[in-house]
Parts: structure tokens; sequence; C-alpha cells
């Protein structure tokens, strides 16, 4: 069957996709950053709601998200924002899951979330493009969905640096960014480092 890249709108997320299509597309968020999202003091099956309610909502880490899609299956995602709205989006994108919490677990997440952002090196530019989140279904891995998913980026943005953060242990991840002309930003140590492609 053939595979298309596109953009799921919210009106198509809301209305069109059954409660399991939403929960799976909130799996594939979540897998994105598990790092982060282990700490959500809500259970998962509802986490994973609300992460597929933040695609295509403004002001958040996936409101530019694209999809490849076979027939209706979602093989893959990868969203885009600016640069300069990292912290924007990544602050707006938290309040919407906070807004979930009771107020003890909130404390505690507040707590769990504290020296999280050391490990992660700051972009040095806010030009271009940051990519927050990508990630492929299990039964899709290795069969080039991310890379046609990044290609489909750099294509669509052919004059904008493009960066976004690896753990210093996903060999795979930076193999592959390698191989599409991303380097590391720095020599530095940071257990989570930025990678960025300058427009060639």
């Amino acid at each position: 069957m053939r595979q298309t890249i596109r953009r799921l709108t919210r009106i198509e997320i809301e209305n069109d996709l059954t409660e399991d299509s939403r929960a799976f597309l909130g799996d594939l968020v979540y897998q994105a950053l598990p790092e982060l999202y282990d700490k959500v003091p809500i259970d998962r099956p509802k986490l994973n709601l609300i992460l597929a309610a933040q695609i295509e909502s403004p002001s958040t880490e996936l409101s530019e998200t694209w999809t490849v899609l076979e027939g209706e299956a979602v093989l893959g995602l990868l969203s885009v924002v600016d640069a300069g709205d990292l912290d924007l989006c990544q602050r707006t994108g938290m309040l919407d899951i906070v807004r979930h919490v009771d107020r003890d677990a909130r404390m505690n997440f507040k707590r769990a979330l504290e020296g999280h952002g050391s490990n992660v090196e700051t972009l040095a530019s806010a030009e271009g493009k940051y990519l927050p989140r990508m990630a492929v279904a299990e039964a899709a891995r290795g069969k080039g969905v991310a890379r046609r998913l990044m290609h489909h980026v750099i294509d669509r943005y052919p004059d904008a640096p493009i960066c976004l953060h690896v753990a210093n242990t996903n060999a795979i991840v930076i193999k592959l960014h390698t191989s599409l002309g991303f380097q590391f930003q720095s020599e530095s140590d940071f257990p989570i480092r930025v990678m960025v492609r300058n427009p060639h």
C-alpha cells in the first residue's frame, strides 16, 4: 500500500478518529520523549489522549506535526516549531498537561522535574526550525519512515537551519541525522545534545 506524508488536522483528530486511534497517536508522542512523560503523574491511557489533543494545537510543540500514513494507519510522526518559539511551546504544552493533575500531584511533579534541564544542552541560536518530537510505530521501524519524515521537513524548509536534541546514547538517531547533514552543535558533554543542519 502506498505511503503518504501529511498533517492531521485538529478537526480530524477530534471528530474523525476513534479513541483508540487518538490513543495510538498520543502513544507515539509519548515514545518520542519518555524521559519527560514518565514523570507525569497521570495514568498512561489518559496522558496519551491529552498528548494526541495537542497535535495541531497552537503554541505547543506539536502545533505542526507531520505523519507518514499507509492507508489510514499512522506509521510515524515528526513535529516542527520555530526555534525562537521553543520555550513558549514547551510551557504551553506542559501547562496543558498540568491542568489535568490535582494540586498534590502537581507539587510532586514539579519536584520530579527539578534538575531535568541541567542534562540538556541549550540551543545556541533561536534561528530556524526545531524538531521537538519524532517517533515511529514499532511495526514500522527499520523501514525508512523517520528518514522520509526528515527529508520532508528538510525539503519544506530548505533555507532554514534545523536543529533538535538527541541523547548521547541514541546511536541510531545520531547515525540517521549525521547521514542527513546534521552535526553536533558543540563538543559539550551534556547527556542530551543539540544537532544542527545548516542550509546548503
